[in-house]
């Protein structure tokens, strides 16, 4: 939405010197507002001057205009972060890098995107068709690009620019000035309870996309499950926007063939990107090309090769039972690896797709924990690292099968981050796909 961008911002405070303070920095610097930085850990980054890195108890919070967060770091639950609370104790607001950007600039038509799954494609997707159709699009926030960092709306008269947003629910309680002209909550299942203090907590946070929605906007619900049902009917007794309900079964005549787009859940992530793309002004024939044509995001159920009828698909991105789940529910014949740090919901999501699975390689701080749970059910067995359960898992193969990384875990017991677990992995498929051609060479 279009606002107006004259601001009252002085002097900013910036706590985390990560991709999204960095560009919070920036841009006050590029406004004419003097910033202070700090950060847990040392600041060293030729984007930051040395003389604006101050420790924040040495902060005088009388000349700051508000605190710009990281999306990372506890402002409430389970503890405010001390910087957090000497805010609060001086009156100085919390916000977001995402309320700082949309407060001091014009992004021209906004699209929101949030949902515990899922959003990171639908927010690449959407991007992918808008710009299949022609129009002027940038994409960006918790996927890739700080709002800060993108590029303002032209100052032409008749251009029509639209900037796509994904934003987490650490993002969304903090941007208060939210209003945008389409928002689409895809789902939500419980992740990242101990930061929004239970369920409940966290799904406020979510509906906080579809309550900043203004009369003329357009909000976009799933309906998949009870928790949806609830924000749905919830949604049409109180909003006063427009509203339409996405779910994977309204596909018409757009098969996904595309092996970056596999599973039900993609399909209504599909469905999402071309509801906002319609509302957009795309036409179907470009909505079609996009859909054929479009590259899946890394570490998503991203095919990373095959060789004599086995393909290995690296889902890294999946850390917790629910994204995993719909993962095991776009395969057949799958050798799984799974494990790291378990998120509460376990492997509860992922029972009912469990006849889908040839055998599972549990690995990790996890591996004991889902082996309990599965072992009743499927053939498996526990590794100390992925390395080992992948050794296991390329033994004894079947002439089909697809060899799924899908954790179900964070990655932080044994890798720095899910894209480090998935390039590693991927590592590891790669060499066996280059040893098995080499030696179906040499036999020919």
């Amino acid at each position: 939405m279009t606002i107006e961008t004259s601001h009252n911002f002085r002097h900013i405070a910036v706590f985390g010197a990560g991709l999204s303070g960095r560009a919070a920095y920036q841009r006050a610097l590029s406004l004419g507002v003097s910033c202070v930085i700090d950060d847990d850990s040392p600041i060293m980054h030729d984007a930051i001057a040395k003389s604006d890195i101050c420790a924040w108890q040495e902060w005088d919070w009388s000349q700051i205009d508000a605190l710009i967060l990281s999306p990372g770091i506890a402002h409430n639950h389970p503890a405010p972060h001390p910087v957090a609370s000497a805010a609060r104790a001086h009156q100085t607001p919390i916000i977001s890098e995402v309320e700082f950007g949309l407060s001091t600039g014009n992004w021209g038509k906004l699209v929101i995107i949030t949902g515990t799954n899922g959003k990171s494609t639908t927010t690449a997707l959407t991007g992918h068709l808008l710009a299949s159709g022609g129009a002027s699009v940038q994409i960006g926030g918790n996927l890739g690009t700080p709002l800060c960092a993108l590029n303002e709306a032209p100052q032409v008269s008749g251009t029509h620019h639209i900037t796509v947003l994904e934003l987490s629910s650490y993002q969304l309680e903090t941007t208060p000035s939210l209003a945008p002209d389409i928002t689409a909550l895809l789902n939500i299942t419980p992740d990242h309870l101990d930061r929004h203090g239970g369920l409940d907590g966290y799904i406020a946070a979510k509906k906080i996309s579809l309550s900043a929605c203004p009369k003329e906007a357009l909000a976009l619900i799933g309906d998949e499950g009870p928790i949806m049902q609830e924000v749905l009917a919830w949604a049409k007794d109180t909003l006063p926007c427009h509203i339409q309900a996405i779910s994977a079964d309204d596909l018409h005549a757009r098969p996904l063939d595309n092996p970056y787009l596999a599973g039900a859940h993609n399909a209504q992530n599909a469905n999402f990107a071309i509801a906002i793309a319609k509302a957009c002004g795309i036409k179907e024939t470009a909505i079609h090309t996009g859909l054929a044509s479009f590259v899946g995001l890394a570490h998503r159920l991203q095919p990373v090769g095959a060789a004599d009828g086995i393909g290995f698909v690296n889902d890294s991105k999946a850390t917790n039972g629910d994204a995993t789940a719909k993962a095991l529910g776009a395969y057949d014949d799958i050798i799984w690896l799974a494990g790291g740090q378990a998120k509460a919901d376990g492997l509860t999501a992922c029972k009912p797709f469990f006849d889908h699975i040839h055998r599972a390689h549990f690995y990790g701080s996890s591996a004991a924990e889902f082996y309990q749970d599965a072992a009743p059910h499927i053939h498996c067995t526990t590794h100390e690292t992925l390395d080992e359960a992948f050794e296991m898992a390329v033994r004894d193969l079947p002439s089909k099968a697809v060899i799924l990384l899908s954790p179900a875990a964070a990655s932080f017991d044994q890798f720095p981050n899910f894209g480090a677990r998935g390039d590693h992995f991927s590592a590891l498929a790669k060499h066996f796909i280059t040893t098995r051609h080499k030696e179906a060479a040499h036999v020919g």
